[in-house]
């Protein structure tokens, strides 16, 4: 039980901060070695992951917002401003899925074949491992702290775990001897974003338009009684 809606807020906060840690590790695996062997899906996924650090970034800042009191401009207090943080999360999801498709465009023109090794398997492997444990930790506490800014960062992250298999499938395709493989599925990470960035909006946009969260019909069956 939290004492005060600034206690709550300060957990929200640490919370950011240690997915923000984990976040970095994953992202810069992925982009290093992507890029060491020129693998396009596996540098892809690791930008993917690195703007979930930069979400949590946006998110502490919109957290720190949502966390003060009620004042004069704002009566009802300033929750609102953790929904407005996470459609800004969106947003930065659809810039980098209009990048990634813009290199693979660029892979098809210019064909290459990345270098896949064993250590490329390890270093996807881990990190959806981390992202499992980073997905189902933040999910948990998002619907305890019934946190906004947490649960869309959950499901961003647990986009990630999709988005990594599917690089799995594609490591193993162009070892095969399919390079082009390689630029289709960040392709379909691309998409991937892109969802998740719809979902995020649908979920937030529920609070900053105040749609109603009870049912009418079961409001008028309590007040008839």
């Amino acid at each position: 039980m939290m004492d005060s809606p600034t206690d709550k807020y300060r957990l929200i906060r640490s919370i950011l901060v240690k997915i923000l840690v984990l976040n970095l590790i994953v992202s810069f695996a992925k982009i290093g070695y992507g890029g060491f062997t020129n693998t396009l899906s596996m540098e892809s996924d690791g930008y993917h992951s690195l703007f979930d650090g930069i979400s949590n970034i946006i998110g502490i800042f919109g957290i720190q917002i949502a966390s003060k009191p009620p004042d004069r401009s704002h009566p009802y207090g300033h929750q609102k401003y953790e929904s407005l943080a996470s459609v800004f999360i969106a947003v930065l999801l659809f810039i980098v899925a209009v990048q990634i498709i813009s290199k693979s465009v660029d892979r098809f023109i210019s064909p290459s074949t990345p270098e896949i090794t064993f250590l490329s398997f390890v270093v996807m492997i881990l990190t959806i491992a981390v992202n499992l444990f980073v997905t189902i930790y933040e999910k948990r506490e998002g619907d305890k702290l019934k946190s906004d800014i947490l649960i869309a960062d959950s499901m961003h992250t647990r986009s990630d775990i999709y988005v990594s298999i599917s690089v799995i499938a594609g490591l193993l395709a162009v070892k095969g001897g399919y390079p082009l493989i390689d630029p289709i599925i960040a392709v379909i990470i691309s998409l991937f974003i892109i969802r998740a960035a719809i979902d995020i909006i649908k979920s937030s946009s529920k609070s900053l338009c105040d749609e109603s969260r009870l049912d009418e019909d079961k409001i008028c069956d309590i007040a008839l009684k």
